[in-house]
């Protein structure tokens, strides 16, 4: 597992989006990040399309997160974010990493847009839409969801992102001019 998360392009097949999505067997699912376009929401019309959405300023630390603990890092070991206390960091990532993300992830929103796409919280997962989702409730849905989180996963953190921890005036600024209306647009009141 550690291998996936220091060298992932060891792992990674390339294969073009339609290559990917013929290759998803019935009762199994992807994980994806694509950006939008309806010649890739027509394809996947067979089966059901969820767009897990969650509160930005949260995927900015879990990225930063994701870029420090593994070997990713190494592709800018100059990197003002390697340094510094998780709020100097943040200021720091948003500055050398927010355009990139912020593009990308404002390609990804229209997913929660499109019509018969089902828009998922993640901070609701462990609500009744995971209940609904699961096809479990009770007992059983505390079971399913206790061998979910056991599981070890190339992008499981080591423990829960705590946004005040990392979130600063001077980062919701930065935020702001780099990410614009993205919160809004995933429904998010602006803080």
């Amino acid at each position: 597992m550690q291998e996936g998360r220091d060298h992932p392009s060891r792992f990674r097949i390339k294969a073009d989006w339609q290559e990917a999505l013929n290759n998803i067997d019935r009762h199994h699912f992807a994980v994806s990040h694509l950006a939008f376009d309806n010649r890739k929401l027509r394809a996947m019309r067979g089966g059901r399309v969820l767009f897990l959405k969650r509160e930005p300023r949260e995927c900015v630390v879990s990225a930063l997160r994701w870029e420090l603990n593994t070997l990713r890092r190494e592709r800018r070991p100059d990197a003002k974010w390697h340094k510094g206390d998780d709020k100097t960091r943040v200021v720091a990532f948003l500055r050398d990493e927010g355009s990139r993300l912020s593009r990308h992830w404002h390609s990804i929103v229209p997913w929660g847009e499109a019509p018969g796409v089902d828009v998922v919280p993640y901070e609701r997962l462990c609500s009744n839409a995971l209940e609904r989702l699961l096809g479990h409730e009770g007992p059983q849905l505390h079971d399913a969801i206790e061998r979910a989180l056991g599981h070890e996963t190339l992008t499981k953190s080591p423990s829960p992102t705590e946004l005040t921890d990392y979130w600063s005036p001077e980062a919701e600024r930065v935020f702001k001019d780099i990410f614009g209306d993205l919160d809004a647009r995933l429904g998010y009141a602006a803080e």
